[in-house]
């Protein structure tokens, strides 16, 4: 575990986490070679969120199925621990969409949605009427969604999503992943910043581990500087990435480049990051 003293000391939550068992889905990207071909189990998440102090998950979908879906919500069934589910629904087809959300409406656990769109290269999918009309019916079973790797293609389009559902709550993962190039890197944070003009948009200070190894500890910190000053720590929270963290060292490594950023911050924003931005994001008291 960090030896970082955090100011805040309440309740702990990762707001991104994954689990996966290969006989519970397809996960079609995960194959022979795959250096993460292997099953990750919620007992072994359990055993890495408590080595590094956190008490709660959110489990997020690392396959784009109903089965996965229903495995993440019988594990949230099943273990204290995980505070809610982002589930799967197919967002081009409202028909199926709104028939797997009626499916799970009896499951309190599922609190969000998302769709692994970042493998898709239509850069205007999240503008499709098809989409926004899936995306509609997930507002109004009071769901969020979240964005995966949104940079370089799905970023530009959040905006004029927030604006077309207000009601939605949409949550950019991985600070949509910034680029190292100067020219992208700008891009992508004018677009970023473009998001956060936006008050139902919050993100994830998640998924930066080769950010933070590539570029080290100082671009790390200026990028967390960065997406506070436009989103402010109340639409911000960290999430492990785990058991993609396992190729940089590690649930305790990651966590512990996080926390000596985190730990520079005020206890009131560190509570926002750890706790109250995923709460509020996912109304986890609800569910």
């Amino acid at each position: 575990m960090t030896s970082v003293t955090l100011a805040y000391d309440g309740p702990r939550v990762d707001a991104h986490l994954h689990v996966w068992e290969r006989a519970a889905s397809d996960y079609s990207w995960l194959r022979p070679g795959n250096e993460l071909y292997a099953d990750f189990p919620p007992a072994k998440a359990a055993v890495e969120l408590a080595g590094s102090g956190f008490g709660h998950a959110v489990l997020v979908q690392a396959d784009d199925t109903a089965r996965d879906t229903r495995f993440l919500l019988e594990a949230a069934e099943q273990n204290e621990w995980v505070s809610g589910v982002v589930g799967w629904v197919p967002l081009n087809d409202p028909a199926a969409a709104i028939g797997h959300l009626d499916e799970f409406a009896d499951r309190p656990a599922l609190r969000g949605i998302r769709e692994m769109i970042h493998v898709k290269g239509d850069r205007d999918y999240l503008a499709r009427p098809a989409v926004l009309q899936s995306l509609a019916a997930v507002a109004g079973h009071n769901l969020a969604v979240d964005i995966p790797d949104a940079w370089p293609h799905h970023l530009h389009a959040v905006p004029a999503l927030a604006d077309a559902l207000p009601h939605l709550t949409i949550v950019i993962d991985h600070l949509a992943k910034p680029p190292v190039a100067p020219e992208e890197f700008a891009t992508w944070r004018a677009q970023l910043l473009e998001c956060a003009l936006r008050p139902n948009v919050v993100t994830k200070f998640s998924g930066l581990s080769g950010y933070a190894k590539s570029e080290g500890l100082p671009a790390t910190r200026a990028v967390l500087a960065l997406a506070l000053d436009a989103f402010g720590a109340h639409r911000m929270c960290w999430g492990s990435d785990w058991p993609i963290s396992t190729k940089f060292d590690g649930y305790s490594a990651v966590w512990a480049t996080a926390a000596a950023l985190i730990a520079e911050l005020s206890a009131s924003e560190q509570r926002d990051i750890l706790f109250a931005t995923a709460a509020r994001a996912y109304g986890l008291e609800e569910g």
